[in-house]
Formats: C-alpha cells, structure tokens, sequence
C-alpha cells in the first residue's frame, strides 16, 4: 500500500496523484482525463462497436484492475450510449487513492457524468470502497460499483473463478511491468482470458514487449493504441479475430492500428519473454530470477539455429556475461524500487 502521496495537476487540467514510494506519476502527463478518454474509452467504444455491430449489449461488464482514482471506468462510463447498464468490478488496494475519488468526479471534465445521475454521495461511497448502484435518468441505465479492497493477485487466487466467461472489458493499470513485475505475469493474463466474453479486450497503456508477448502467447490479437504525450502507444489484446479486418482496412486508424515492424522485431528477441508467476503468489525476486533464465534458453536456441543455417556467430559465454550483467542491474534497480510484494 502506498503512503506517500502528492496531488498533480496534469496537462488537460485534470488531477492525478505522484508516488512517492514508485517516484511515479499515476497517469500520462499529457492528461489524466485525455489518457483514460484516448487510450481507454474510445478504442473500448470501437472494439465493442466491431464486435457487436450497432446494437451494443444491454449491459456491459468491466474488470477495472487496479482502480486508481477511478479515470478509466468513470470516462467509459461518461461515454456509453444510453440504454445500457454498465457493472463494474474495481480492484485497488490503497485507501489514501481512492479518499480522491470524490475530488476526481467534481472536475468540470466529469460535469456529464454528474448530470447523468451521478451524485456526490455516489462517489464518496464510491470513495469509500461501497458497493455503489446508481440508476442513471440521464443516461436511462443502471450503474453499478462493486469495490474490492484487495490486492491483484489476491483477488484473483481467491475470486477469479467467478467472473468465467462473463467480461467485456478488462481495464489493466497498475505501476509499470519495472516497476511490478508481479502484477504483468501471462498466468495473470491467462486469468483474464477465461474471464473474458468472445470478443472481449484487455486494455493497458503498457507497450512493453513482455507484456505483449505474453498476450501473444495466449492467443490474444494484439494492437496499438493511441500515441500520447511522447509515449509508443498502449496495448489492445482482443480474444478473437474480429478486429482483424477492420484493423488491415484502416478504418479504426484513430484508435487502433497493427503493431509496427520495429514492435514487431522487438517480439522476435529475447524481451518478448514473460514474467511467469504459476501460482500468482510468487516473490518479486523470483520472478524476475525465472524470467532471466527462460531468456538465457532463449538465447541459446537462436544460437544454434544460426549455427545450424551456417551464420557466423560470436563465443556464446561472452555475450552470455553481457547479457547477464545487464539484466542483473535492472533486477537490482527494480528490487531497491520497494522491498515488498503485492
């Protein structure tokens, strides 16, 4: 649990909270509100509208995984047609996040959400990790918030089995994969998959090739999202083909394109490797220790295949110490970020 917090204002002039612990800014500097708006509401709009043609579902489930001060649900929220019931399950461990929730909801950008239906009561019980059900006259729908106090892994060792098949949208957004390994492992995600609808999406700003590749490796289709405020794009991972076309044709462009030859070169190397966590309760160290040496079999085998196809390659323990060393100074710097785990 993070104790140490600063309020900042971000470019949009929408709130959003620093770290101290991570040294970390919760959002994208460009815009609390524009990050959650671009890289999470509207590409979600899109791919429900893909999938679903123009006759969206009548309710809509969402896993929000790590709630923060709430951006990403409350945008999608603000933005869904009217007619359709929306419940979300928000996971967040901190209660010093969530006391801002409030604060959050009264900036003018959430002014439509308010006029909508929802009150300030609303979000102080919201705040307050209450299971909150809103009726909505503005939007004709039914709002609700289930909040969990919980950490991620918790949650779902103990709770995952319930949401099987039932989501459409699953909201990832803790501390960066250097900063939580713990919290980006495929076993995590492969509870997101069996969690999810046909169809359905895991949304993340991250772009890291980890992450990537480990949604690949489920057997996601995996996009890029919006470019914002100097950063690559995040990530859209679809259960399904149903974004393929649409995607090839250029027609959600705005919102979702193909990942790029240098992504994708990034996702033939060694990066691509996933952080493994079995059983979702392993120890920081050891997840990075298990990554490191799933990386050296890489290594090793793309050493042979070139071997094999008659390319000349380097003394193999040389390359092998570099690698190491590297990869033990960024073990090290992200063990001195926080000697705990989730």
């Amino acid at each position: 649990m993070n104790s140490e917090l600063f309020t900042a204002i971000t470019e949009d002039g929408s709130l959003s909270l620093v770290s101290g612990l991570y040294m970390q800014l919760y959002h994208n500097r460009i815009g609390a509100y524009t990050e959650a708006l671009l890289n999470y509401s509207n590409v979600a709009m899109a791919v429900l509208r893909a999938v679903h043609g123009v006759e969206l579902p009548s309710t809509i489930n969402i896993l929000d995984c790590c709630f923060g001060l709430g951006y990403n649900s409350l945008v999608f929220a603000q933005e869904l047609p009217p007619n359709i019931d929306l419940n979300v399950t928000a996971i967040e461990l901190d209660p010093g996040v969530m006391q801002f929730v409030p604060q959050v909801l009264n900036q003018a950008c959430f002014a439509p959400l308010r006029a909508a239906g929802l009150s300030r009561d609303d979000a102080a019980a919201i705040g307050a990790f209450a299971r909150t059900e809103v009726h909505c006259p503005g939007k004709n729908g039914t709002y609700t918030f289930e909040m969990v106090a919980s950490c991620l892994r918790d949650y779902w060792r103990q709770h995952g089995d319930r949401h099987q098949g039932s989501q459409h949208l699953i909201l990832h957004d803790p501390f960066s994969p250097k900063k939580m390994p713990e919290l980006w492992t495929i076993d995590l995600f492969e509870r997101y998959k069996a969690a999810l609808v046909d169809g359905g999406m895991v949304l993340t700003y991250s772009s890291a090739p980890a992450v990537r590749g480990a949604f690949l490796e489920l057997g996601f289709r995996v996009y890029r999202t919006p470019f914002l405020g100097g950063k690559w794009g995040g990530t859209l991972a679809v259960l399904g083909d149903y974004m393929e076309e649409p995607v090839a044709n250029g027609e959600l462009a705005e919102h979702i394109t193909p990942l790029g030859a240098l992504e994708y070169e990034r996702l033939v190397k060694s990066s691509r490797v996933p952080f493994r966590d079995p059983g979702l309760k392993s120890e920081r160290e050891d997840i990075l220790a298990a990554r490191i040496a799933e990386q050296e079999v890489f290594f090793a085998e793309v050493r042979a295949q070139r071997l094999a196809n008659g390319e000349r390659v380097g003394p193999a323990g040389k390359r092998r110490k570099r690698k190491d060393a590297k990869l033990a100074l960024g073990q090290n710097q992200i063990l001195a970020t926080d000697s705990g785990t989730n």
